[in-house]
């Protein structure tokens, strides 16, 4: 394994290679700009109660963080969130309950679905597991309505940061890869506190 790249092994026994992600300033920066703002809009805009906004808060930054460093998403910090939606759900549903579990398998399916056309095209997945369970935990939270705008918004945080990784790259055709999970994460945490 050298600094650049590693051989990630996924829980399937597949094995490919992923770039190592060093944690530079601007990553350090962004992550607490998202910190900020959320608790920003948690104080000024949101009637959620506090418990519940902690709770989502850690777990979804543990995800972020660990998405950044290793393009992984732990099954047990997913289950954590899918846990936590379902107990807010229960608590304060946003939409009628059936709304909701909608939202969780049209989170989980939406990605797979999406990353078996990927394969057909590129011959290579383009969004993990992780990914998808993460998604499915935010559809669980906000419901069905809510996922265009969670991918929206999540989709246009990546681009631009895609971008901004392929501007400083020399060798334009080489793979970008980017974690998906904080962009998600984000947006799901953002959207929820303004419910």
């Amino acid at each position: 394994m050298n600094d650049e790249n590693s051989v990630r092994d996924d829980d399937d026994g597949s094995k490919w290679d992923v770039p190592t992600l060093r944690v530079t300033p601007a990553a350090i920066m962004a992550l607490a700009a998202a910190a900020i703002t959320s608790i920003v809009v948690f104080l000024m805009y949101s009637s959620q109660p506090i418990g519940l906004f902690l709770a989502l808060f850690i777990n979804l930054g543990a995800l972020s963080l660990y998405d950044l460093r290793s393009y992984r998403l732990p099954n047990l910090l997913n289950l954590t969130f899918f846990v936590l939606a379902t107990i807010t759900v229960y608590l304060q549903p946003l939409y009628p309950l059936s709304w909701h579990f909608i939202g969780a398998l049209v989170g989980f399916l939406f990605p797979i679905a999406l990353n078996y056309v990927y394969v057909r095209l590129r011959g290579r997945d383009g969004i993990g597991m992780g990914d998808a369970k993460l998604l499915a935990g935010a559809g669980m939270l906000l419901g069905w309505p809510e996922l265009p705008l969670i991918l929206s918004i999540s989709s246009t945080l990546g681009l631009v940061v895609a971008l901004f990784k392929m501007r400083k790259r020399h060798d334009k055709t080489q793979a970008i890869y980017i974690p998906f999970g904080p962009f998600i994460a984000f947006a799901t945490i953002i959207l929820w506190l303004l419910k």
